[in-house]
């Protein structure tokens, strides 16, 4: 399987097992009294499918976005942006050495029923790629493809303090060349500030 998104890392039995148990007892009860479920295991059950659910679209960002939101806000890159370089019709390789990318997200999920909120859960998910040599191929300010010669992700998602489920992978699958169509736009370098 190649890797695509955080659920390809962080996804699997361990986060399902781990996810089901966010809500409090207390949670769960205001939670069937208010749906006048007949238990709180009933009201648990339907709570932790939709909690598995919402987990699978929690992580269903995907790698490539971490990798370049993280690649067009370097100044070498976005040289690439202004001048010269945003005119020429040339591809230019821009070659990266091995590298680290950390990535933070703090989502969150919101338990309702019918429209009152019952209570909400903030996850913490932690992401370091550790990237290989790669090459960028830029054409009028955008990157327009990327090579990648191997990658291994490492994090954590926790939740108020508590690890849910911590990984490191093994290489990641990735194609050797990823094309982006028309091409990621690399911000120019320029600032403006108002006084």
């Amino acid at each position: 399987m190649i890797a695509q998104t955080l659920a390809d890392v962080f996804g699997g039995p361990e986060l399902s097992a781990a996810t089901g148990k966010l809500f409090s007892l207390e949670d769960m009860q205001k939670t069937a009294s208010m749906a006048a479920a007949e238990t709180v295991d009933n009201t648990g059950s339907l709570v932790n499918s939709l909690v598995a659910t919402a987990t699978d679209r929690l992580l269903d960002i995907p790698i490539n976005d971490i990798m370049m939101g993280a690649w067009v806000k370097m100044s070498d890159i976005q040289e690439f942006a202004i001048g010269e370089k945003l005119l020429s019709n040339k591809t230019h390789k821009f070659p990266l050495t091995e590298h680290k990318i950390t990535s933070k997200h703090k989502p969150k999920m919101e338990l309702f029923v019918y429209d009152t909120k019952i209570t909400e859960v903030i996850l913490d998910i932690t992401l370091t790629l550790v990237i290989a040599k790669t090459k960028l191929l830029i054409k009028k300010g955008r990157i327009m493809e990327l090579r990648i010669s191997g990658c291994q992700a490492m994090g954590k998602v926790s939740c108020y303090g508590q690890t849910i489920v911590e990984k490191k992978s093994e290489e990641l699958k990735l194609p050797s060349a990823i094309k982006l169509g028309k091409g990621i736009e690399i911000p120019p370098p320029l600032k403006l500030k108002v006084a």
